[in-house]
């Protein structure tokens, strides 16, 4: 009888704590369809073929553990008998006759449909689905990345749970600095009230939009970490309503600022009412583009579309590209302009942070406007990582470089400021009691002036008035 057991495994125990990850109703099975999930989860990397030859023959839609255990030493065999990734390249540049990185579409169907584990015809063209240029070949190594774990570094953040959980890193790099920020808000805006609820329309809008976009960040964040992929037959959709939703409340503060900056000299309640709604407008234009691109074509770069990588695609590289070269031409004139502004100050502001706000924001586009060529002419699938990083870096900091640049000093000052800072103060309207300054002096020295604010040494006016400032 001893002699018949089984041997004891080692690593059962965690084949029992991953296995328990899915068992959705506590009957000590899974799910048929989950079963690639759980092998993943335990390290292996098959193909959906592989689990399908594995599964098939199972007559219950619920695989128990004691049935799980020898379908995984299946699965673990055939990986071992096959070859690796490298082995495998190395055998596709016999038929690369221009060594080049390329195979014929032929070549290589009729080596998926006839060598190793064959597959069917239907398996090759989903396979295969928009990897094949205009000359008929495929770019074998950017193909073999595509289905493994040796997919560029950026991608598999976006794409890989954190050790047997349902939660990306991705969203846990946007989901954390993003508490920080809106818990650092809520203290702010309590040790502050008294300056944001006292006439001070445009400090409490820019607050308020803040707080929008963390808001926002952190909806998408928990709604993906509680219910991922394929949870659900609208989980997709709502995803992409919410990576919009985050998009909407970037580019809506990002407007404000701009127009705040330079529409107006001086704001009271309704200018800056209208200006935040011209904002809400032009960007919910943009939005409803971006969406109609989302939702009606499948927008991911090519090379990613044959996988199941659910990338935010930004309505696709092309309306990427167009709307990060708008934006960095807006930004760069505004460059030009504050270099000529002693000739022509109306209407500039003359902080200089404002500046150094386009010029960062002006950068950024730059940057993503190469990644989105390098994506458009499929140089490198390396490229993704220049639009993935800049996506995340604008998700993480956008909020808190706004406070820094605009919000820090107006709320850490014992003195109240006034809200935007103006070249002209010929634009003064008396009638508006927005536009007076809170501090009943209006006669401030140029020394409190800096003390105040380091960037007031770009004042060129002579007047000693303390201007609006953002």
């Amino acid at each position: 009888w001893r002699e018949t057991m089984p041997p004891v495994r080692d690593d059962l125990p965690d084949f029992r704590e991953a296995f328990n990850l899915f068992d959705d109703r506590g009957d000590d099975k899974i799910p048929k369809h989950l079963f690639g999930e759980v092998v993943r989860a335990l390290g292996l990397n098959p193909t959906e073929g592989q689990i399908k030859s594995t599964t098939q023959n199972l007559k219950t839609d619920r695989i128990s553990f004691e049935e799980f255990l020898p379908l995984y030493d299946s699965l673990a065999k055939k990986k071992d008998n096959n070859m690796n990734e490298g082995e495998l390249i190395e055998g596709l540049k016999v038929f690369d006759k221009e060594q080049n990185g390329h195979i014929s579409s032929a070549e290589l169907r009729h080596l998926l449909t006839n060598l190793g584990e064959r597959l069917t015809d239907e398996e090759v063209e989903q396979l295969l689905i928009g990897l094949e240029d205009k000359n008929g070949l495929i770019h074998y190594e950017e193909w073999m990345l595509l289905d493994s774990k040796y997919l560029p570094f950026c991608v598999r953040l976006r794409t890989e749970r954190i050790f047997l959980s349902k939660i990306r890193y991705f969203d846990v790099i946007i989901l954390i600095p993003n508490v920080v920020f809106l818990l650092f808000l809520i203290i702010k805006w309590i040790r502050t009230r008294t300056k944001l609820n006292t006439h001070q329309p445009l400090l409490f809008s820019v607050t308020c939009l803040l707080v929008l976009i963390t808001l926002s960040n952190l909806t998408r964040c928990v709604f993906v970490m509680i219910f991922p992929e394929q949870a659900f037959s609208m989980q997709e959709i709502l995803a992409k309503i919410l990576w919009l939703l985050v998009q909407l409340t970037i580019l809506w503060t990002e407007l404000s600022i701009l127009f705040f900056g330079l529409c107006f000299g001086l704001l009271n309640s309704m200018k800056t009412m209208k200006i935040l709604l011209f904002s809400f407008v032009l960007t919910s234009i943009f939005i409803s583009i971006q969406a109609l691109l989302e939702f009606r074509n499948d927008t991911r770069p090519i090379r990613f579309q044959a996988g199941s990588y659910n990338l935010y695609s930004h309505g696709g590289m092309r309306f990427f590209l167009i709307s990060s070269s708008i934006s960095l031409t807006i930004y760069f004139l505004l460059l030009i302009l504050s270099c000529l502004r002693r000739h022509h100050q109306n209407y500039l502001s003359v902080r200089r942070s404002f500046y150094i706000y386009c010029f960062i924001l002006a950068l950024i586009n730059l940057i993503q406007i190469v990644g989105a060529t390098l994506n458009l002419t499929e140089t490198t699938i390396y490229s993704m990582c220049i639009v993935e990083g800049t996506t995340c870096i604008f998700y993480t900091c956008f909020a808190p470089f706004i406070y820094y640049g605009f919000l820090r000093r107006m709320l850490s000052s014992q003195v109240l400021i006034p809200q935007i800072m103006y070249a002209d103060t010929t634009l003064i309207d008396p009638d508006d009691e927005d536009d007076k300054l809170i501090d009943a002096n209006p006669s401030i020295s140029n020394s409190i002036d800096e003390r105040l604010d380091g960037q007031f040494g770009d004042i060129s006016s002579s007047t000693n008035i303390i201007q609006p400032i953002l």
